[in-house]
């Protein structure tokens, strides 16, 4: 394997890890709040690149007015979406469980239906290439999808980590019943919460839809990928969300570019195994 090769397959792998970062980190949140696995995840991950298609290709906007779209509506959507399906059966995981799943499918159906079977792609607004150290060329969107994500993350973790809607998500996910005794309204920081979540995934649809073509089932595979991430990272952990991303990015570019796109995906699923095996809480969860 020359440098050149080695480069290349190492920031691909990057810019995967930041985008599994951030289907994922979207993820983690719900969980760690509601100690609730979300299977429509990907459906908003669909709605943000399938709104991020008809915002630009079809109504003209810029496409970072699109993003700043998705960021305006979507914690809308997702609050709705708590509110109606969530609120009232949280508390029981099978219900939830299953009414999320049932949510995947009617929405992906009613997707073919609505937006059709045609492959759609976005036109990101920064063309050309950039070289690398070693020899290695990325092209400029992938460069900017990577770094938009990256600020996205740094975003995130400053919301969590030093505003008072953070510390009302971590007393939440840390002692709900104790939150409400500190005056905090634990259905509405839930709310909050899950609606950041939501935003996160239609963000990085929006992201992806720039690189790849979108259809109705597209955010299956980024929702089965952010699983492994969150298993792998430790449930509820964002750090160790954070960390997993990247190494299932990397195994990803080099299994796939080494042994082929299947083999890759079947590396993910077995260092999976791997690591439960040794560390069943994952890389940064609680023993």
């Amino acid at each position: 394997m020359t440098t050149q090769m080695f480069m290349q397959m190492a920031v691909t792998g990057l810019v995967l890890g930041s985008i599994y970062m951030l289907v994922a980190s979207g993820l983690t949140l719900i969980y760690g709040i509601m100690h609730q696995v979300n299977m429509a995840h990907g459906v908003f991950f669909m709605l943000g690149a399938m709104a991020t298609y008809y915002a630009t290709e079809i109504l003209g906007l810029p496409y970072f007015a699109a993003l700043l779209l998705l960021v305006l509506i979507f914690p809308f959507i997702g609050a709705a979406f708590e509110r109606a399906i969530f609120r009232n059966i949280r508390h029981i995981w099978l219900a939830g469980y299953m009414a999320t799943v049932g949510v995947w499918m009617l929405m992906e159906g009613l997707g073919w239906q609505v937006f059709g079977t045609e492959q759609k792609s976005v036109s990101f607004p920064v063309t050309g290439l950039i070289k690398l150290p070693g020899g290695a060329v990325l092209p400029a969107n992938k460069m900017w999808v990577c770094l938009i994500a990256i600020a996205i993350m740094i975003g995130v973790y400053y919301l969590v980590g030093r505003t008072a809607l953070g510390r009302q998500l971590r007393a939440v996910e840390q002692n709900p019943r104790a939150a409400q005794l500190m005056g905090i309204n634990s259905d509405r920081a839930v709310s909050k919460g899950f609606a950041l979540g939501v935003t996160l995934a239609a963000l990085a649809g929006g992201l992806v839809s720039t690189l790849y073509s979108v259809d109705p089932s597209c955010g299956s595979t980024p929702m089965l990928k952010a699983f492994i991430v969150i298993i792998l990272g430790g449930l509820g952990n964002v750090t160790g969300s954070v960390i997993a991303a990247y190494i299932l990015g990397l195994i990803d570019s080099f299994g796939g570019s080494l042994l082929g796109a299947q083999a890759g995906h079947f590396m993910g699923f077995g260092l999976v195994i791997l690591i439960l095996i040794f560390k069943p809480a994952g890389i940064m969860g609680d023993e």
